[in-house]
């Protein structure tokens, strides 16, 4: 223990006696920073909407995307892992309604966002050259909400070889 915790303890000591020094309760009240009116209304934004109908900067839905959501929303701030344990309690309690695909963070083919990511450099950059950023903003906007309507493109992504697991 470095030496400013002890001294933390002995002042503590000092002026509570072995009061001032007896273990307390860490962390948030029932263990939740949002509370169930919340909770259920970030939960039907990711069924019904794709992060960037919300305006986030994401394609998919991802721990970093939900958290920002929150935040965004009700000015939670939560880190990745306290989004990680909303997200397990909400896929138990609502299986039935709720497709997951898990997709690893690293491995670049094993991740169906690679796959996309290299169809949009494939036919937006490659096919139709932008001249400014503006144009290929556009462009890719336009490719992407051409993906979200056609399903059928969007599962091939998880039928390369390396991302069935997820498909």
């Amino acid at each position: 223990m470095p030496k400013s915790g002890v001294d933390k303890i002995w002042t503590r000591y000092k002026n509570g006696g072995t009061k001032g020094i007896k273990s307390k309760k860490c962390g948030v009240r029932d263990g939740k920073k949002i509370n169930g009116q919340q909770s259920a209304e970030i939960r039907r934004l990711i069924k019904d909407k794709m992060p960037d109908q919300l305006k986030l900067p994401f394609g998919l839905w991802t721990r970093e995307a939900v958290g920002e959501l929150i935040s965004k929303k009700f000015g939670v701030e939560l880190s990745r892992w306290q989004v990680g344990r909303y997200l397990k309690d909400w896929l138990i309690e609502n299986q039935e309604e709720i497709e997951v695909s898990f997709i690893p963070s690293d491995g670049q083919e094993l991740n169906a966002q690679e796959y996309l990511n290299q169809d949009v450099k494939t036919k937006i950059i490659g096919k139709k050259r932008p001249t400014n950023k503006a144009q290929m903003k556009s462009n890719v906007e336009t490719f992407m909400q051409k993906r979200k309507i056609n399903k059928t493109q969007e599962k091939k992504y998880y039928h390369g070889k390396h991302v069935k697991y997820a498909a």
